[in-house]
């Protein structure tokens, strides 16, 4: 496009916060930029109002989400499914990937079945945002999970804890690691839960009403095969070379000695 080869071109990106919230992916007003330096061979900054960051850099998707629980009287369950709609622009495909949380957070005898579908509309395309896909189905899930201990009469905790797994439901590993249980059960006594009423509207400081609920939710750990170069110098000083990009994960105070 710019007709410039890539050995000439030099990309400096600073600290921009988190790679959500629009900079996961190269939007047409950062194209323009570069065409219009070329064109008017100087330098040039765009930079978008806040109201033009909903048109021009993505949102948050929308979803409308259906979540559906079988269980045994104790709250075992023996199946989940969970569908979600995600609306997206006539010329795009994004799906919000908010059915996935429940692939791997809840054994399920019977099965678990998960469905997504997109609904093209006149509206920008949608982009990863914080929360990430997951978040928007852990919601909706969880919500579920809290109704079913209500009809069911369990405990709320106690009924995740019976239905945890040390194995993904999905793909039939089990977890390197999985701290769930123990997460649910301090939490439990440190907040003091056994002293929570269940039913709704039930708990009260003076005028005000209090809420205590419990949720919980899964993220899968990316990996993806990496390189690094370090050259130690004369002066006891070191260099660490890396194809990286800082998201704001922390990975550039990870690589800096103290």
């Amino acid at each position: 496009m710019l007709g410039v080869p890539p050995s000439k071109v030099n990309v400096v990106s600073e600290f921009l916060g988190g790679g959500f919230g629009g900079k996961g992916y190269v939007w047409p007003h950062t194209l323009i930029a570069a065409v219009a330096a070329k064109v008017l061979n100087k330098t040039v900054r765009v930079q978008l109002t806040r109201a033009q960051m909903y048109s021009m850099a993505g949102h948050q998707a929308a979803t409308v989400q259906t979540v559906a629980l079988a269980a045994r009287q104790d709250g075992s369950l023996t199946g989940i499914r969970h569908e979600s709609i995600t609306p997206t622009a006539v010329f795009d495909n994004y799906i919000e990937y908010a059915a996935m949380a429940s692939r791997s957070l809840w054994a399920a005898s019977g099965g678990i079945s998960t469905n997504h579908k997109i609904v093209h509309v006149n509206r920008n395309t949608p982009t990863a945002m914080r929360s990430p896909h997951e978040a928007l189905g852990h919601f909706a899930l969880e919500s579920a999970m809290d109704e079913l201990a209500y009809r069911v009469g369990v405990d709320p905790v106690q009924l995740r804890l019976r239905n945890d797994t040390g194995v993904d439901p999905y793909s039939g590993r089990p977890f390197s690691t999985r701290g769930l249980r123990r997460c649910l059960t301090e939490g439990a006594q440190r907040f003091g839960w056994d002293k929570r009423k269940p039913e709704p509207r039930s708990m009260r400081d003076g005028r005000y009403l209090v809420g205590q609920g419990v949720a919980a939710a899964i993220y899968t750990h990316w990996r993806w095969p990496a390189k690094a170069r370090v050259t130690l110098r004369r002066d006891g000083s070191a260099l660490v070379e890396s194809g990286m990009h800082e998201i704001g994960g922390g990975d550039c105070p990870h690589r800096t000695p103290p």
